[in-house]
């Protein structure tokens, strides 16, 4: 099974947050910038929302024709952005493909449907 980098959405980690480099935009796989998508490094030295801008627009058809996509990956919009605190930010899921803002089991998923 392989996971997506959360930059690009392709199919590349043997493991989920395993601190590796997409092979395709170079992205390291990353849970607190992943969650916190505005933060700047370390490791990336760019914010994941900058990063996804940057390789949306210089990624070709040729570089990615080998690899997939994972279902419903998409960029990163403004909701999905979670800002780093204390409070909130002290409390975790369980996995790292909870913080898959695109799935349908994004862990702040329930917490926003339950506030409309």
């Amino acid at each position: 099974m392989l996971y997506p980098c959360p930059c690009c959405g392709f199919l590349v980690h043997g493991r989920a947050g395993v601190d590796k480099n997409c092979p395709i935009c170079g992205w390291e796989d990353n849970a607190y910038q992943l969650r916190f998508a505005r933060v700047v490094g370390p490791p990336n030295n760019v914010s994941l929302r900058n990063a996804q801008r940057h390789h949306q627009e210089r990624l070709s058809s040729v570089e990615t024709a080998s690899y997939a996509r994972d279902r419903g990956w998409r960029m990163l919009s403004p909701d999905d952005i979670e800002q780093p605190d204390t409070k909130a930010g002290s409390t975790w899921p369980g996995s790292i493909e909870a913080l898959y803002y695109w799935r349908p089991t994004y862990f702040r998923a329930e917490k926003e449907r339950s506030a409309r």
